[in-house]
């Protein structure tokens, strides 16, 4: 029978984890989401306008309107993916399906003058929705989640002087919380155990895996709130401004499992590590643009819109843990897992927006919007220096050993290395056959977010002189998502001269790389006379002191997130 260690997080008296460029890339982004009308089209409205979801993009959009509007949509979106290969591991495979409250608002507009009205809207609609379930498998060779935390922290077991590593080259010293976790939960607890046995068949100071399997499942949303001022001059010049509150509710469960293999390659059992995670907090933005008529009797209009960073307030709370399973001793250890809470400031990117527009006769409109955005320029911030930590018999404690709103620079570095510049390109159509019916056309093209030798560094410096809470990570993993296409259908029906029902649909389709953990080549420091020879000896003769290139390669897999979305909007003019 199959026995077992069960090791759960010792407490550490380190700050945890702040902000971190993944997580940050994840609250960033937004989906094609609002009215029906909006999505049908591809979210090109920006030129065309007379849209209340365009006061979220270019307020001017809603300059356009010239009748008291109100409506409400609501819809269906469900996640498809592939099932990965079994390598004798467990996970769960799963698909995300939920009902969306999508949009809710209203717009007021009065005459001011002859052809000029002056308007002014508030709207509900969801930005962003989190809910996705993430399953990836593939194989290992000389490499786990137990090998980087040993060349995270630069140590070999039973053999090197760390602090001496550290003192004759920092770039050594690369520790993050996950590195310590899993140092104490498998390399210094799990190794020494087997060792002490007398059965020294790990690798080195670390275990190594054969294969990983991992189920992460997000939840959550970004809700905004907008408040807009617009109107139009003489049916030429129309223009808007949009104060845009955030309501962010995000959460992450990632179970990782890995293949323990010995010295020989032999599967030996299995280690599981655990990590939970919800992000809340609320953000501020403002929105202004205009779309302008060159020619006065020539529907054509030309729209340009800024939008500001979203100014962003946030709290993290969660909690990780650790247990291995193997054949080899009836060992059982147990240890309370650990809790974190921490609050941190974040700002995402400046949004710039072109678009153009054109209508033909009364049943024909045309729409083209680009719009750029550069997320390697978003920005960390700790808030107020307060982090909170479970110690292992249920005691918080309290730290705050940083200074109030300072900028975290080390993280920013990263983000700048591994988010990048996008751009996005929507195109939408409407016909009308007759003046009761309206179809409607739409594409989005959005390149890459991150690139593609984009990571978690962990080796970032945590020291408080130069370097990033945000580097204690509770996963190793991240995903490379690449380009975005979507393709949209739309169908408009005027019920009478009020009433309105818009039905769209919305296919999104997206692959990414999943890494289990960063690839790298680290110098870890060891003794010349142990390091591979404490396998065989356990008393060492004192050498001399040397650095080792210690290489790991966290193999990729292909994951998937293709969406199908249902729409429906009753809107009522008057």
């Amino acid at each position: 029978m199959k026995k077992y260690i069960i090791i759960g997080m010792a407490a550490l008296a380190l700050p945890v984890m702040a902000q971190e460029t993944y997580d940050n890339a994840q609250l960033s982004t937004t989906d094609l989401n609002g009215t029906a009308r909006y999505i049908g089209m591809g979210g090109a409205l920006e030129a065309l306008g007379a849209d209340i979801t365009t006061m979220n993009t270019n307020p001017a959009g809603v300059g356009m309107i010239r009748r008291s509007w109100m409506g409400i949509s609501a819809g269906l979106t469900a996640q498809s993916g592939d099932d990965p290969a079994s390598l004798g591991l467990k996970y769960r495979n799963g698909k995300a399906t939920n009902a969306d409250f999508n949009q809710i608002g209203f717009v007021y507009s009065t005459q001011t003058g002859q052809n000029s009205f002056l308007n002014m809207g508030i709207n509900y609609h969801r930005s962003r929705n989190f809910n996705q379930v993430i399953t990836a498998t593939n194989r290992l060779s000389d490499a786990s989640i137990s090998k980087r935390a040993f060349m995270g922290l630069a140590r070999w077991i039973g053999g090197s002087d760390f602090d001496l590593a550290k003192e004759r080259d920092p770039r050594t010293y690369h520790t993050s919380l996950m590195d310590n976790v899993i140092d104490n939960v498998l390399n210094s607890s799990l190794v020494r155990m087997l060792d002490n046995n007398g059965e020294i068949w790990y690798y080195d100071g670390y275990l190594g895996s054969n294969a990983y399997a991992t189920n992460i499942e997000n939840s959550g949303y970004v809700n905004d709130f907008d408040f807009n001022l617009s109107g139009n001059s003489k049916n030429r010049l129309f223009w808007g401004v949009t104060i845009g509150l955030k309501d962010i509710r995000y959460k992450s469960t990632t179970v990782y499992d890995e293949i323990i293999s010995d010295a020989e390659g032999t599967d030996a059992g299995d280690m599981y590590f655990d990590s939970y995670r919800r992000i809340s907090g609320s953000g501020i933005n403002v929105k202004a643009g205009i779309i302008y008529r060159p020619f006065e009797e020539d529907p054509f209009r030309i729209g340009l819109y800024l939008n500001t960073p979203t100014w962003y307030s946030l709290s993290c709370e969660g909690s990780m843990s650790a247990s291995a399973y193997t054949d080899y001793y009836g060992i059982n250890q147990e240890v309370r897992p650990v809790g974190f809470s921490y609050k941190y400031n974040m700002s995402t990117p400046w949004k710039f927006g072109t678009s153009l527009g054109t209508t033909v006769g009364d049943n024909i409109a045309v729409g083209l919007t680009y719009e750029y955005s550069d997320y390697g320029t978003i920005s960390n911030r700790i808030s107020n220096g307060e982090y909170y930590i479970e110690t292992f018999d249920g005691v918080w404690e309290y730290s705050s050993q940083y200074n109030n709103s300072t900028v975290d620079r080390a993280m920013n570095d990263n983000t700048k290395a591994s988010l990048k510049g996008v751009h996005l390109i929507k195109l939408g159509a409407e016909y009308k056959p007759v003046p009761t019916v309206a179809l409607r056309l739409g594409y989005n093209y959005q390149s890459p977010i991150y690139n593609e030798n984009g990571s978690k560094d962990l080796r970032i410096d945590p020291s408080l002189d130069y370097g990033s809470v945000g580097n204690y990570y509770t996963t190793y993993d991240y995903i490379n998502w690449k380009a975005t296409n979507r393709v949209t259908f739309g169908l408009g029906f005027a019920l009478s001269n009020h009433v309105n029902l818009d039905l769209s649909y919305q296919y999104a389709t997206q692959k990414g790389d999943y890494h289990p953990f960063e690839s790298t080549t680290i110098d870890t420091y060891i003794n010349s006379n142990k390091g591979k020879h404490e396998r065989y000896n356990q008393n060492p003769e004192i050498g001399s002191e040397t650095y080792v290139p210690t290489t790991l390669y966290g193999t990729p897999s292909t994951v998937k997130n293709n969406r199908h979305q249902l729409n429906a909007t009753l809107s009522y003019r008057f």
